[in-house]
């Protein structure tokens, strides 16, 4: 499954993989932090990318659940969206 968000960020997620693919657009300078958090609001995971395509791996205990995304860079919210693994 494709999302496309604001920004140029898009997320192509492989559902029941735990694999989730980010595009970062060359429009983020250096380097950004991505923070994936589940529906209750807990921080799993963080991770710095650079512009370009990353691939994430999600250690999630349970598919069909519902994750949220999101990109700071220097304090700034750049990209948020939810996705489904």
């Amino acid at each position: 499954m494709n999302y496309t968000g604001n920004g140029g960020f898009e997320l192509r997620v492989i559902p029941g993989s735990g694999l989730v693919g980010l595009i970062v657009p060359a429009t983020v300078n250096g380097k950004a932090d991505v923070m994936i958090y589940d529906a209750q609001g807990r921080q799993l995971q963080r991770q710095t990318v650079v512009a370009g395509q990353q691939t994430l791996t999600l250690n999630a205990g349970s598919s069909n659940t519902i994750y949220l995304i999101k990109v700071v860079k220097d304090g700034k919210t750049l990209y948020t969206g939810r996705f489904m693994l």
